[in-house]
This record gives structure tokens, sequence and C-alpha cells, in this order.
């Protein structure tokens, strides 16, 4: 199983795109690793939480060496006690089960 995620106290669009980079490097180095000797179509996720808001991403490779990186869904958490008891902490639990790998 892979999986890429990084946390970050304070946003900024800066820091968002330090860490996006990051967290996207890591898992083309995973995604290297998962197709080596294979010619499977793979599609990893990564996530950034900065605050309280979540980005899901992905990052496939297309052809060699040209990878896409797509933005699967954006979340902010629930930070009220009424939009917890709205149900929008299902919809967390919803965003996090659409990360898994896809072959």
């Amino acid at each position: 199983d892979y999986l890429v995620g990084e946390f970050v106290k304070a946003a900024s669009s800066i820091k968002f795109y330090e860490d996006k980079l990051k967290a996207a490097l890591i898992t083309k180095k995973h995604l290297n690793n998962l197709l080596a000797g294979s010619s499977n179509k793979v599609v990893l996720p990564f996530f950034l939480i900065m605050g309280f808001e979540l980005c899901l991403l992905t990052l496939g490779l297309i052809k060699p060496n040209l990878y896409l990186i797509k933005k699967v869904t954006f979340y902010e958490f629930p930070i009220t006690k009424n939009a917890i008891n709205d149900g929008d902490a299902q919809d967390l639990i919803k965003c996090l089960g659409k990360m898994r790998v896809r072959k």
C-alpha cells in the first residue's frame, strides 16, 4: 500500500506549493518502484492538509518520463458542532475513502 500525506500548521500559497512538490516527488518515487518491470497503469494518491483544509491529489504515469498530477477533491474540515451534526464528518469519511491505489 502506498499513500503520502503532508500536514502543515500554517497555510500559505508558497508553503502549499513546496509541500505539494515534496509529496509529488515522494509519490513519483513510489510509483516508479511499483511500476518497475510492469506495464500496468497505476495511479497513486497523496494529500496535503493545511489548517482545516484537505486537498487530495493523484499521480499517474502517462508515458515514460511524463507524469500527471490530478486534483481529486478539496475538503474543508467541519469546525462547528452544527457542521458536524449536518453530516460534514460523513463527507470527510467519503473523501478519505477515495484514497486508494487504482490499477
